[in-house]
């Protein structure tokens, strides 16, 4: 495989891993007592939100465009 074909096989990887950890995370969320609720547990749940978003930066812009409305359809 070439470069780019590594890097996307890596990119989706990832993204799946940062899927998996944030289902894990919202479980936990839902199923453990409140005592478990500390600022590393939160961190810990938006520790794949970060990496999400640095594996592929322009995702970025799209949340943000989301975010706000932004329509860039009409163009």
């Amino acid at each position: 495989m070439s470069y780019p074909e590594n890097q996307s096989t890596l990119i989706k990887w990832l993204s799946t891993l940062f899927i998996l950890w944030l289902g894990l995370w919202l479980l936990l969320l839902i199923f453990l007592p409140r005592e478990y609720y500390t600022v590393l547990f939160f961190l810990l749940g938006i520790a794949p939100i970060l990496g999400w978003f640095m594996v592929q930066p322009r995702r970025v812009i799209w949340f943000f465009m989301i975010f706000f409305g932004v329509n860039k359809l009409d163009d």
